[in-house]
């Protein structure tokens, strides 16, 4: 079997990629290292987080470039590029770098996730049926959503085509025939239309019998529809835990919150911790003493939600940057601390920033799929430099269901 190489912006996204190829019974790791020179190869299917999402410009573009290029040297090509399903990030940078390397012809791109109801429709993309752009989570501080048409995500020197709702419905091999007529017209950038799942597996079919060499890119769900042709291995839940479920959550999402709050009004204890508050002992303490005791136990870090945060910097950036690095660096070092007090537990964290950051701090560098609580919310195990197969469950902030909290702890437990 043909290794499979796929990239991404930022880690939650490319677990959720990564569960897909899991289901498949395909051997899968996810490197968040920085050097890809140091990945393990030795595997069926390779997901780089590229961390990219909220990175400069500049420093996207060459990021992608480079890890392509790279790649490529060692005959592991990158087939596909996940992508933020409600296009935040910097999408038209690192699709042009991309094409910049001279390896593709095209891109092909589909950011729809229809189960999370995030479609697109005439080339406007919606989440709950609202454009993007005008949604909380297109108002990310962090990384804003100005268009949610997404032709604009390019520069002007690029040329890009839709392929409308109106095409997918005639069948894969006119999509097909659509997309290599605007192949000879020099489009470089195919964005689809899609609102349901049948949409992106028409997309996925009709460019497999594409004579070109393109890059896949979009969300999730387009990447589960290019998997098609492969069945699915069932196979039980096997990543069992009697440890207690620490939740860390560094993410302001509106759906992230209410899980919390969920979880809290069923019983779970949670410890709040605001901006440049000392993680001292008496913090660590109380948090060990749960644990200890088998208890499962939340820490939330992310304060306010993304409008009042908004608000509250009043476009200040770099105050607001400075303060979501001590978020993240803050739950990292306090997860670390209770690991170095001997403490033993599943670890959930909400948030890729935040997940990225507290690995990194563990001195992990690769995540291997094991499992998913629910659809978009995978387990792993992955060895750190305090402890081995550490058990690790990732979650995007606007992912999972209400009371997926409640769901990992009973699923982690076989209950």
């Amino acid at each position: 079997m043909q290794r499979i190489a796929v990239i991404g912006d930022d880690l939650t996204g490319c677990m959720d990629t990564g569960v897909f190829l899991h289901k498949k019974g395909i051997s899968t790791r996810i490197f968040f290292g920085y050097d890809l020179e140091k990945a393990d190869f030795d595997t069926d299917a390779l997901i780089f987080d590229l961390e990219t999402r909220n990175a400069l410009p500049d420093f996207a573009y060459e990021r992608i470039k480079n890890a392509a290029q790279l790649l490529e040297d060692k005959g592991c090509r990158i087939k596909y590029f996940k992508t933020d399903s409600t296009l935040r990030g910097r999408i038209g940078v690192q699709i042009k770098a991309l094409l910049d390397t001279g390896i593709y012809d095209m891109a092909v791109f589909a950011p729809a996730l229809p189960k999370s109801k995030r479609t697109t429709q005439n080339g406007i993309h919606y989440v709950d049926g609202i454009p993007v752009s005008e949604t909380d989570i297109g108002k990310d501080p962090f990384s804003p959503v100005k268009t949610s048409y997404l032709p604009k995500l390019f520069d002007k020197d690029l040329s890009t085509g839709v392929i409308g709702l109106d095409i997918l419905a005639k069948g894969s091999d006119l999509v097909s025939k659509a997309i290599a007529e605007m192949k000879k017209k020099g489009v470089k950038v195919i964005c689809a239309d899609s609102v349901t799942d049948q949409d992106l597996l028409t997309l996925a079919k009709s460019i497999s019998l594409l004579d070109h060499t393109f890059i896949a890119c979009g969300s999730a769900g387009f990447f589960e529809a290019l998997l098609h042709k492969i069945d699915d291995e069932k196979s039980p839940f096997v990543t069992m835990s009697q440890m207690p479920v620490l939740t860390v959550s560094g993410s302001p999402a509106k759906v992230s919150r209410g899980q919390i709050k969920k979880a809290v009004d069923k019983g779970i204890k949670c410890l709040r911790i605001e901006i440049g508050e000392d993680i001292n002992n008496r913090l660590l303490d109380e948090a060990a003493g749960y644990l200890k005791k088998g208890i499962d136990l939340i820490i939330d870090a992310a304060g306010a939600g993304k409008n009042e945060i908004a608000l509250n910097y009043a476009g200040n950036t770099d105050l607001m940057e400075k303060d979501a690095y001590v978020i993240k660096e803050t739950l990292a070092d306090f997860v670390s601390g209770l690991l170095k007090k001997g403490i033993c537990f599943s670890l959930m964290v909400f948030g890729g920033d935040t997940a990225h950051a507290v690995f990194r701090k563990l001195g992990a560098s690769q995540i291997l799929i094991t499992d998913q609580i629910e659809p978009l919310v995978p387990v792993g195990v992955m060895d750190t430099d305090i402890y081995k197969k550490q058990i690790v469950i990732t979650k995007a902030g606007g992912f999972g269901s209400e009371d997926i909290i409640m769901k990992t702890i009973k699923n982690l437990r076989g209950q």
